[in-house]
């Protein structure tokens, strides 16, 4: 069982140095937007549509829910990262999912400079790093958890210590239990306690 204080995590923000950086931000933004639009419009039939929520649209990142998924749980895209959120009473609960890179120039191309040295793998480009260490496994994770869990259970304590869990609807309620709602909307199980 992960916990976590998640009541802290903001949107990521960046301090610019250069202009060129915010420019080459906002172009990868843009680029990983688009594809994982195109791959959720794909999807439509099952996810739903996309909802952008409009004060989380910045230049370099964006969040946005899908129709058919609990409108709690969020979907996080910059140019380096690609997440799932659950936000709840105002707050950012937890993360389900997160992955994110920090391409660095490498001899023959481009490694994620937050993986283990010397178990970096050597991408082509920019894109291919992002796509094999980001967006895939990102969509392996929505494939075998979000797409087949079938609730959306919230926990906190006292303290302030926030996590959710993706979990079978048939769970025995836990200790510090806060709320149970159906990851996807169309559930015949939605059932908030």
């Amino acid at each position: 069982m992960r916990r976590s204080r998640a009541h802290d995590i903001q949107s990521i923000r960046y301090k610019w140095s250069k202009a060129s950086e915010m420019r080459r931000a906002y172009i990868h933004c843009s680029a990983r937007r688009r594809v994982v639009y195109d791959w959720l419009s794909s999807l439509c039939a099952s996810t739903g549509d996309i909802q952008r929520l409009p004060r989380e649209q910045r230049r370099t990142s964006t969040e946005f829910r899908l129709s058919k998924l609990h409108p709690a749980i969020r979907i996080f895209v910059s140019g380096t990262t690609l997440a799932a959120s659950v936000h709840y009473r105002g707050r950012c609960w937890d993360l389900l999912k997160c992955l994110e890179n920090r391409p660095g120039k490498a001899p023959g191309g481009w490694i994620n400079t937050m993986s283990i040295p010397g178990q970096q793998k050597v991408y082509d480009s920019v894109d291919a790093l992002w796509k094999a260490e980001v967006f895939d496994g990102f969509r392996r994770w929505f494939d075998r958890a979000l797409s087949v869990e079938q609730a959306l259970i919230l926990y906190g304590t006292h303290d302030g210590a926030t996590w959710a869990e993706l979990m079978p609807f048939a769970t025995p309620r836990g200790l510090h239990e806060m709320a149970r709602f159906p990851v996807w909307q169309h559930s015949p199980q939605a059932v908030a306690r």
